[in-house]
């Protein structure tokens, strides 16, 4: 095997990291096999800096690594602007939708359809399982393949065999131990992956001299703030946040959390930190693009890092980016196993399957929808347009009846849910089908309204308009059809309401300042970076600089935790 890139050290720690994740697995196996919240969510008593890890490795893929840094390597600093409108519009989720999820359901609610049916009807409860299903295929599919891909740019691996060895890997400790298992892995991958980045960014800033000379290196359309991109480019990339409000995987990490303020500063934090992780990606794309103007984005961007980062830290960050594919794929597929042995066969074929049978069915099934995520996937062209394509169809129908739709306080009737679900599909997928099965139509309406096709201004324009669809019909059926619901369909009866605790105290106290220094980091690391000069220089060094704290601290963090994190067993 030919080593393309980083040493022999590298692959090690890559190799030592998987064989730690496996261990875990093992290790937490019997604690998860004593229930099946247990082994969906941890008990609901996995530690802050776990559950804000596990939030935020998930949300932050292979392909979020490689796509928004890859975007600021050719089109420079609107790469930022376009990550920075999703967090925003994400923000609000963190700080007043997930809480409230987490409040007002009762704790038997575990998966995203139980909650449609608790708001709804059992129709809709069948409805978003299946939506859930196919969402989740899409998604843990695509991490597998561009594991393969990296493994394969990196090391020479067959791309078959890389997505091979990390579905294996991914399935040892996830069948064996469930939520437990993925949410420790996770806190090593954002450790190594905050403390690399930061590395990589002050020592290219030493390199350049300042960030003064990044600017004369690149090209003046890479300060241009739009990036020369339509304007419903922009808009796809605000939509790509509303996605993660009706995501699986949050609602998983919502029923997670001891208490809802926990939730909320978990939340808050993982806003800060990937907004604060992603700014510093992208300096160090457009660093990249000043070092090596020819390259292929992913390529300039492991180049870049590889040039940066003593061997082993860079191994480091290999393992973490490895990691993110596997993190966010083994959580998509323990939901889409769930979907199917909870959602489906408990509810529908054998009510009185006990705990231990539906987590059996549950880990078969996790085996099962690796191979047909993996072989699904493989059929399209691009792991990005299946990916993506996933995202905007399970937004488009889903988004509506539960998100507004948990808020709403009046007519309500129960058939609105799976009606604006079928709705929005029978705009979706029509006129915007998968990637690779798109008919001759699809490219002329493309054509028709002036946008590429399967662009980002393309998806938008589409998802814009199942999203009004599927919101007219369900304002229209509820208020026309629809009666006054019980008040008690909005509160959780088994707990009552008590005084804020010295924890409840520390989680207001800190989510306020992390969602202060969220506000002002954006602004004004836009304008910093066009304005250039020493402050800007200054800044990115402080930014490097505390990714590497932020690091450590979880670090810190985790070594407290460490009796807590050991009595899981």
């Amino acid at each position: 095997m030919h080593l393309r890139y980083g040493t022999w050290f590298d692959l090690a720690i890559i190799v030592v990291y998987l064989g730690f994740c496996v261990l875990v697995g093992i290790y937490y196996r019997r604690r998860a096999e004593k229930s099946f919240e247990e082994y969906f969510l941890a008990g609901r008593t996995i530690p802050t800096v776990v559950l804000t890890s596990s939030i935020m490795a998930t949300f932050i893929s292979t392909v979020t690594i490689v796509g928004i840094p890859g975007l600021a390597y050719k089109i420079g600093i609107a790469g930022m602007i376009f990550n920075s409108i999703s967090m925003y519009f994400l923000r609000y989720g963190a700080v007043f939708y997930g809480p409230y999820v987490r409040k007002i359901l009762p704790t038997t609610i575990m998966t995203l359809p139980e909650m449609a049916e608790y708001l709804y009807n059992s129709k809709a409860h069948l409805a978003s399982t299946i939506l859930s299903i196919i969402f989740n295929i899409s998604r843990f599919g695509t991490q597998f393949l561009a594991v393969g891909f990296l493994l394969n740019f990196l090391f020479g691996i067959s791309i078959f065999w890389g997505a091979a060895i990390s579905a294996l890997v991914v399935l040892s400790y996830t069948v064996l131990s469930g939520f437990i298992a993925e949410a420790i892995t996770d806190v090593f991958q954002m450790l190594f992956m905050l403390i690399g980045v930061g590395i990589a960014t002050i020592l290219g800033l030493q390199h350049f001299g300042g960030w003064e000379n990044v600017i004369a290196a690149l090209p003046k359309s890479h300060f241009v703030w739009h990036g020369n991109e339509p304007l419903m480019a922009l808009v796809a990339y605000a939509i790509m946040a509303f996605y993660m409000y009706p995501d699986p995987s949050f609602y998983q990490r919502y029923s997670a959390g001891k208490s809802p303020k926990q939730v909320q500063f978990a939340m808050s934090s993982m806003i800060l930190l990937s907004s604060m992780f992603g700014i510093i990606c992208c300096i160090n794309a457009m660093m990249a693009r000043a070092l090596f103007p020819d390259m292929t984005p992913a390529l300039a961007i492991y180049s870049f890092m590889e040039r940066f980062l003593p061997a082993g830290v860079f191994g480091l960050w290999l393992a973490a980016f490895v990691a993110a594919g596997m993190s966010t794929g083994d959580t998509y597929m323990l939901i889409g196993a769930t979907n199917i042995s909870r959602d489906i066969y408990k509810r529908w074929i054998r009510r009185d399957a006990t705990d231990a049978q539906v987590i059996k069915l549950t880990r078969v099934l996790m085996i099962f929808l690796a191979l047909v995520s993996t072989y699904v996937v493989i059929q399209f062209k691009s792991v990005w347009s299946i990916w993506s394509w996933g995202a905007m169809m399970f937004a488009s129908a889903i988004f509506v009846p539960l998100v507004p739709g948990i808020l709403w306080r009046w007519r309500k009737h129960p058939d609105s849910a799976w009606i604006s679900i079928a709705s929005a599909l029978a705009i979706f997928i029509p006129l915007y089908p998968p990637p690779g099965m798109a008919p001759k139509y699809v490219e002329n309406l493309a054509g028709f309204i002036g946008v590429k096709p399967f662009s980002p201004a393309h998806q938008a324009y589409i998802f814009l308009g199942a999203w009004l669809i599927s919101t007219l019909v369900y304002l229209v059926v509820n208020l026309g059809f629809g009666k006054k619901p019980p008040e008690r369909e909005y509160r959780k009866p088994e707990e009552p309401v008590k005084e804020l605790t010295d924890q409840a105290r520390f989680y207001n106290r800190n989510s306020f300042l992390v969602s202060l220094l969220f506000w002002l980091l954006a602004p004004t690391a836009i304008v910093v970076s066009i304005i250039g000069g020493s402050i800007a220089t200054i800044l990115w060094y402080f930014l490097g600089g505390l990714n590497v704290v932020f690091g450590l601290i979880i670090f810190w963090q985790v070594i407290r935790a460490r009796k807590e994190l050991l009595a899981f067993r």
